[in-house]
């Protein structure tokens, strides 16, 4: 494993000076290259007679030179070279060098510009059971740096084997931040992670530090890497219950069709039977008096993003999940969740709902064997796998490590 971190950061350290740099600038136009390794060598293309005939994703490319196409090529590669040379005409032309031959109109910049000397957040980020922690604290061992995480369980106290949180050794080997920090009956919200996560970023920064952003919750890393405009409303306690006696009287469907007529756009976005989401969104629009989606904009943060995104082949990945499912039971996982219930944390907590705590609750009360919610934790295990997917595709400085 320290091998292929040392490889990795060597093969990735040219190409990250230019790539991440100017990632965000021409975004809109969703132009990528598979690896920033073709970009390497292009130097002063196009050639004067290149052809350019056939244009990306079936349009007509933005040039004046037309050839034929040369033999030879293969479709995927042309593909590729095309795409890089668009890619670094775009450069030139943000740069403010121009391009001759070109029909580019000048790229109007998204918010502030990412600058070169802007500093580096590196987010290291991937399903359930990858094995982020492990190639975090390797990193953080050999950059100087220390781990933020961004894990929206790995806060709460006391929850530490069904959370899979760092082991004492971890944490003594690299310091981590937002990492025990909050009693699991302690209200939490996504603005709140986004505050304590910048203000640990800017001390990271400010002792000259390297910051590793480490975690698979993607609203937390997509709302830090984003730079999402959260907005500041407090948790309405009447609210909530008045809404979630509504849920539980007339069904949550009734308060997805409230909030398609109060903000549509937001209810789209929002699943119908998320019933947590639901109500706040509904308390945002019923507490400003103005829709949710109208409050969430995005400023481009001022660091030059690299996410590294760790993958597995899925039958490989659900292997080390149901191998780690059975690791905590033995651990005593068990004992950890009737810990909590002794305690007094009710099952409605946020805290309580985790992958991992819920799943054993009928085994607490009686109403099922350990076997059947074993069974449970792993196929719910599964299904979050793949909903974190979908999370990871959007961040943006992408890379995908594969393991």
């Amino acid at each position: 494993m320290a091998q292929y971190v040392s490889n990795k950061l060597a093969q990735s350290r040219k190409a990250a000076k230019i790539w991440h740099t100017y990632t965000e600038n021409f975004a809109p136009l969703r132009l990528c290259v598979k690896k920033t390794c073709y970009l390497k060598g292009i130097g002063a293309w196009p050639p004067k007679n290149f052809p350019f005939r056939w244009g990306f994703r079936g349009r007509r490319p933005l040039t004046v030179d037309h050839g034929a196409k040369p033999h030879g090529y293969n479709a995927v590669r042309y593909n590729v070279l095309y795409t890089a040379i668009v890619t670094m005409l775009l450069l030139r032309r943000i740069q403010g060098r121009g391009c001759a031959g070109t029909r580019f109109p000048r790229i109007p910049l998204r918010g502030r510009p990412v600058l070169a000397d802007d500093p580096l957040l590196t987010a290291i980020v991937g399903p359930t059971a990858v094995g982020k922690t492990a190639l975090a604290v390797q990193m953080a061992q050999r950059l100087g740096a220390e781990i933020i995480s961004a894990d929206s369980r790995q806060i709460y106290r006391m929850m530490d084997i069904g959370t899979a949180k760092p082991t004492a050794e971890e944490q003594t080997l690299a310091r981590h931040h937002l990492v025990d920090i909050l009693d699991p009956a302690a209200e939490f919200s996504l603005a709140t992670y986004q505050e304590l996560a910048l203000a640990a970023l800017a001390d990271v920064l400010a002792r000259r530090r390297v910051p590793l952003l480490v975690g698979g919750t993607g609203q937390y890393l997509a709302a830090l890497l984003e730079g999402w405009q959260i907005p500041r409303v407090a948790p309405q306690a009447e609210l909530r219950a008045t809404l979630e006696q509504e849920a539980a009287a007339l069904g949550v469907a009734r308060l997805h069709e409230r909030l398609m007529a109060l903000d549509p756009l937001a209810a789209t976005q929002i699943g119908p039977h998320n019933l947590r989401r639901i109500i706040r969104a509904l308390e945002v629009c019923l507490v400003t008096g103005q829709p949710i989606s109208a409050q969430q904009t995005r400023q481009p943060p001022p660091y030059r993003i690299r996410t590294i995104w760790l993958h597995r082949p899925r039958e490989q990945l659900y292997a080390r999940a149901d191998a780690r499912a059975d690791a905590m039971l033995a651990a005593g996982l068990v004992d950890e969740v009737a810990s909590l219930v002794a305690r007094g944390y009710g099952w409605e907590l946020p805290a309580m709902s985790s992958l991992g705590y819920i799943q054993l609750r009928p085994y607490l009360e009686g109403t099922a064997s350990l076997a059947t919610c074993r069974e449970r934790l792993i196929f719910d295990t599964h299904r979050f796998i793949r909903r974190q997917e979908a999370w990871f595709r959007r961040l943006p400085g992408l890379e995908v490590w594969e393991l």
